[in-house]
């Protein structure tokens, strides 16, 4: 009885302090158990100390295993801050959220799926976190007009010095609402309303 006792505690220690650390290193749940059950008897022939069935402890192991599992992910923090990962996110320019959900980046620079549902205070819009161009081209001039163009702190006039304007905006605020303009709004404008730079920027 002593054993068996001494035997089940020292299970459950181990299965603990695995867990925890399989959670902490691998990005996914399923990952983590598979890597868990590898390394633990979860399965195999049962062996009796007076008459208790190793089995039955492993059974309650792995029982014990997966709520914690489930505590641990519901209360781990995202990798990311949301200014981050929206970052990271406009890096790969993706022009749509259907993209996005379709495209696995492995590794640390994996972002959630549910970037709505993680950061929601700090959340306005998939277009706002994708950096997805403005395609209405009233909208952009009037966003382009208000936040780099002539009567902006930014004063842009001309096609060069809207382009450095953007680029530091895109590089220190891409929170403003302007860093979604287009690099080259002549060419993305075309045939949608294009004028001329004056136009553009007022």
């Amino acid at each position: 009885m002593l054993i068996s006792r001494a035997a089940t505690r020292s299970s459950r220690a181990t299965t603990v302090f695995l867990a925890i650390l399989m959670v902490s290193i691998f990005p996914t749940v399923e990952f983590a158990v598979n890597a868990l059950k590898s390394i633990l008897p979860f399965s195999g022939p049962k062996r009796i100390f007076h008459n208790h069935s190793l089995s039955s402890s492993t059974e309650k192991n792995n029982n014990e295993t997966s709520r914690l599992f489930q505590n641990q992910t519901t209360k781990r923090l995202p990798l990311y801050s949301f200014s981050e990962a929206r970052k990271i996110a406009r890096g790969h320019g993706f022009d749509s959220r259907q993209e996005f959900l379709e495209y696995d980046c492995p590794g640390a620079y994996q972002l959630p799926k549910n970037a709505d549902e993680v950061w929601p205070q700090e959340w306005t819009s998939w277009e706002d976190f994708l950096g997805v161009p403005i395609t209405d081209y009233i909208e952009a001039r009037e966003i382009a007009q208000t936040h780099v163009g002539r009567n902006s702190e930014y004063g842009a006039i001309n096609e060069a010095e809207y382009q450095s304007s953007l680029q530091r905006i895109q590089d220190n605020d891409i929170s403003n609402i302007a860093s979604r303009l287009p690099y080259k709004p002549n060419l993305k404008y075309k045939n949608k309303g294009w004028v001329s730079w004056k136009d553009f920027l007022g």
